[in-house]
């Protein structure tokens, strides 16, 4: 459609604007430029193909037979591109890429690709989309938790040294145990302050907060400290829910309560168990891996070989395997130096795949010239004739 070619330009201009854009250096004073470079391997080509709303122009930078391309100050095909695509545009009128309807422009997180929340702080960026792909959800990546300054835990209302911090939710799909997330960031903190354990819990909103997403209630945790348990987010951690367990200490008092010591006929039980705390069933183990997910691969060459890594479809274990080099595809004889007559010339082939010479072979001389009578005629002299005159 016409607002996804837009995107597309406007993907492609971040090559020139963007903070690490790889082809700065087309960047055309008063023109939108879009642009993509390229490399092949062993970095035996360069490329540069890129446009404008006047001009579109291509350039590859290479050798006949495969060679590393070797430069110390940008693309070579970058720079022809520049060169000729800005001398080009020198006279013309200031023109930007035409803005279609039906183009919607979002702040989002630079993370997640969500819709920024003020969590997110100065990791947003706009964006543009379609009406059909223009993100919907708030981010969940980034949440403000309240943290009790003494403890290091989350807050309760009591606490008086209290400072906001913001961590990065761990998504939902890295909660299955299979999936392994590191950094500090990451962990977000759960647990209560005990310091202050007639204090109820920082407020949290049920169905939401500032930061977008939809809170989830965990199992019930047991805080022994405080002798209550509570419920959290599972997703950032903050408290939803608290109760006091029963004490021990309420159902002697219930029972040596009255005016006699006599037995009552009647006797008040209260339970005083603790409801344990559910925890989640472990991954059970398994004894054979199976892997067929492929994580990374590094392709085998002409005379090199390759290797992929390859991940089980039940755990984290990987396992490597290598792949055995190609070998060379005879392809064309090219001559070097054509033979003469009286010398001999030479001549390589070279792999159809990856450019490279594989055999070298001399071209027999051709022999002695066989004479061109109309190139060298041979002339011969007519007979002298004396006349005498009697």
């Amino acid at each position: 459609s016409e607002q996804n070619a837009y995107i597309e330009k406007n993907i492609l201009t971040q090559t020139v604007l963007g903070p690490s854009g790889t082809a700065k250096y087309c960047a055309i004073k008063g023109m939108d430029v879009a642009a993509k470079t390229g490399t092949t391997n062993d970095d035996n080509d360069r490329w540069l193909c890129g446009f404008t709303p006047y001009y579109t122009a291509a350039v590859w930078y290479g050798y006949e037979f495969n060679q590393t391309v070797h430069y110390n100050n940008g693309n070579p095909a970058g720079r022809i591109w520049a060169a000729v695509m800005t001398d080009i545009h020198k006279d013309l009128p200031n023109a930007k890429f035409e803005e279609p309807e039906g183009i919607i422009k979002k702040t989002v997180c630079r993370t997640s690709g969500k819709l920024a929340t003020e969590a997110c702080g100065a990791n947003v960026y706009t964006e543009v989309f379609t009406s059909s792909n223009a993100p919907t959800e708030a981010c969940e990546g980034h949440v403000k938790v309240r943290i009790c300054l003494e403890t290091g835990l989350v807050a309760n209302e009591g606490c008086t040294q209290v400072e906001e911090r913001v961590y990065t939710g761990r998504p939902e799909k890295e909660q299955n145990p299979v999936w392994t997330t590191t950094g500090s960031s990451y962990d977000v903190p759960t647990e209560v302050c005990p310091a202050h354990p007639n204090a109820a819990p920082a407020a949290a909103e049920q169905n939401g907060n500032s930061d977008g997403h939809t809170h989830t209630e965990s199992e019930w945790r047991t805080d022994t400290a405080s002798n209550t348990r509570y419920k959290v987010c599972i997703y950032c951690g903050i408290p939803l829910a608290r109760e006091s367990l029963p004490s021990s200490s309420s159902s002697n008092n219930s029972s040596s309560s009255g005016t006699n010591n006599k037995p009552s006929s009647e006797t008040k039980t209260t339970n005083t168990t603790k409801k344990p705390e559910t925890k989640p069933t472990p991954t059970p183990a398994h004894t054979t891996h199976t892997f067929s997910t492929v994580v990374s691969e590094t392709p085998a060459t002409c005379e090199t070989s390759g290797k992929k890594v390859l991940k089980c479809t039940g755990c984290s274990e990987t396992k490597t395997e290598n792949t055995p080099a190609k070998g060379h595809t005879p392809g064309d004889w090219v001559t070097d130096t054509p033979a003469t007559a009286t010398t001999a010339g030479s001549k390589h082939q070279v792999c159809s795949v990856c450019g490279k010479t594989i055999k070298t072979e001399t071209i027999p001389a051709t022999g002695e010239p066989t004479p061109n009578p109309e190139e060298d005629p041979k002339t011969t002299p007519e007979p002298t004739t004396n006349t005498t005159s009697e």
